[in-house]
């Protein structure tokens, strides 16, 4: 069976193989803990990730890491 998934959680959770894209190009092949690491997901998507040992399943969770904020950004009032 073939999907396409965009949650990269779920791809690490189900699939046995997967392919990771980026602009129509490969960026990596193969297992998903192989697959999905932090710099391949970096690198297709452009953001940076922290991967955490999952709670309850043998595979590893994928979670955003927040972006640093400019100065114009980091000054509000609440």
């Amino acid at each position: 069976m073939v999907a396409v998934l965009h949650d990269l959680n779920l791809a690490a959770q189900y699939a046995d193989q997967v392919l990771l894209l980026h602009q129509g190009g490969v960026v990596a092949s193969g297992a998903p803990v192989a697959v999905l690491t932090s710099a391949h997901i970096e690198q297709a998507f452009g953001i940076a990730v922290e991967l955490l040992p999952h709670p309850s399943l043998s595979c590893p969770l994928i979670v955003p890491r927040p972006r640093a904020l400019t100065r114009s950004e980091a000054h509000f009032s609440l």
